[in-house]
C-alpha cells in the first residue's frame, strides 16, 4: 500500500453508470478516502490504475467493453496487486464463485446508500491503513 498512517486511502471508481459513480465516490468520502480517478472502461481502468497506483478499485461487474469487472479485476491484482471491492446488482452464486477467484475485500450489492456504503467500506478497509 502506497498510504501511511494518518493518509486517505486512494481508491479508483471502475463504474460506467455516471450516477452510480457518484453515488460510490460520496460514499467513498464519507468513508474518509479519497477517489483519485473515476474509469468507465476495462482499458480507462488499468490505465488509470497504472499511473495511480490507488490502495483500493471498487469495480462493477457489469462494465461496457470488451471486458466485464470480474476480468478486469483479474488483471489489476495481476499487474499491481491492488486490493479489489466489487460493486454490483448481480450476486448469482456463480457470478460470487467466479468474482472470488480474484480475492476481492468484499460484495458490495446494489442498491446501496452512500452512507451504508461507508460504513462499509470502512469495514473492510480498516486492515489497508
Amino acid at each position: 500500500m502506497t498510504s501511511t498512517a494518518g493518509d486517505k486511502l486512494k481508491v479508483v471508481v471502475v463504474e460506467d453508470d455516471f450516477l452510480v459513480s457518484l453515488s460510490v465516490s460520496e460514499a467513498i468520502e464519507l468513508a474518509g478516502m479519497e477517489v483519485v480517478a473515476t474509469a468507465a472502461t476495462a482499458g480507462q481502468a488499468v490505465a488509470l490504475c497504472e499511473t495511480e497506483r490507488p490502495d483500493l478499485v471498487t469495480i462493477d461487474l457489469n462494465l461496457c467493453g470488451d471486458l466485464v469487472g470480474i476480468e478486469v479485476a483479474e488483471v489489476l491484482r495481476e499487474q499491481l496487486d491492488v486490493p479489489i471491492i466489487f460493486v454490483t446488482a448481480f450476486n448469482s452464486p456463480e457470478i460470487r464463485e467466479a468474482g472470488d477467484k480474484s480475492s476481492p475485500l468484499c460484495w458490495i450489492e446494489k442498491p446501496f446508500t452512500p452512507r451504508v456504503m461507508a460504513e462499509r467500506l470502512k469495514a473492510v478497509t480498516s486492515s489497508l491503513h
